[in-house]
């Protein structure tokens, strides 16, 4: 496969737009494509701005994270920074606890929250849509590539959630290509796509896999991310699931997280202004201030 970042195949459709990294954006139509790894649909633009008074502020120094005592959002709320605890209490969450996690009506299976204003579950049903509606999504990220469910294209549009899928293999017997993951980690960790859902079909091992990588950047131990990823999988593990994720280096997401600072890297760190783009605003600044000043002579010397 090719470059996570400029490689993915995209589907032509109606529309096309620059969504994030100059990546193709393509608004889906009824059908969906029998090929390509990722396509986005644009959600209304008025709901985008109406959202935009949720976004999640994320902090620039993050360690980790609680998932088990984060509630969803209200309306009107402004999360500014991560839930914080400490190492060991984060391990304390999921020591030898294994939990499967039953369908509850109204709420998509296996939904959990996985940081302020990033969410995860399995696929949503239709008795799910007037939850998640309550949660203000701006973004849905499918990690699979299949027939949608009754309403649920009509619920998106109508929601103004912008929906990219990332086609990931089954983790049973295909290892997860790189830039899948890459592709994946670039979407959820854009503050500016949030609030977000990421889900597959169950919720369990493509999601589970995405998620850990996730807890990784974060700072968990090996043995927290194992742990969350057991209670959702549960009774489904997958030890191939279990040594992608003990075996996944950080260092591989070249471009996206500096290995060096991984403990204390941020999700969503805003993008610094460029040199050029400092000098552009000087000049207009400067150029205003010139303005001002001999629009101000010149009617001192008519007065």
């Amino acid at each position: 496969m090719a470059d996570g970042k400029n490689g993915m195949n995209m589907v032509a459709r109606r529309s096309t737009r620059v969504f994030e990294n100059d990546i193709d954006v393509r608004q889906i139509e009824d059908s969906v494509p029998d090929a390509g790894v990722c396509y986005i649909r644009k959600g209304d633009e008025k709901s985008q701005e109406r959202d935009s008074t949720r976004l999640t502020e994320m902090l620039v120094h993050t360690r980790t994270s609680s998932m088990s005592s984060l509630a969803a959002p209200v309306d009107g709320e402004i999360i500014t920074t991560f839930q914080r605890v400490s190492r060991s209490d984060s391990e304390e969450v999921f020591k030898g606890e294994v939990v499967e996690n039953p369908k509850m009506y109204g709420r998509p299976r296996n939904f959990g929250t996985i940081l302020p204003g990033i969410y995860r579950s399995g696929y949503p049903e239709a008795e799910d849509y007037g939850f998640l509606r309550d949660l203000s999504l701006r973004t849905i990220v499918t990690l699979v590539d299949k027939d949608y469910p009754e309403g649920y294209q009509t619920f998106m549009q109508s929601s103004g959630i912008n929906h990219v899928v990332i086609k990931m293999e089954g983790t049973k017997k295909v290892e997860i290509p790189q830039p899948v993951m890459n592709s994946i980690l670039e979407v959820v960790m854009d503050r500016q796509n949030h609030p977000l859902l990421l889900h597959c079909n169950q919720g369990r091992h493509r999601t589970g896999c995405a998620v850990a990588v996730i807890r990784k950047v974060l700072g968990w131990s090996v043995e927290s991310t194992v742990s969350e990823y057991t209670s959702y999988a549960h009774p489904k593990v997958r030890q191939v699931d279990v040594n992608y994720i003990r075996q996944f280096e950080i260092a591989s997401l070249v471009g996206i997280i500096d290995p060096k600072t991984t403990r204390t890297a941020s999700f969503s760190k805003p993008r610094p202004i460029s040199r050029s783009h400092k000098t552009f605003r000087f000049a207009v600044f400067t150029i205003f201030i010139f303005v001002l000043c001999t629009l101000t002579v010149f009617r001192y010397r008519i007065a």
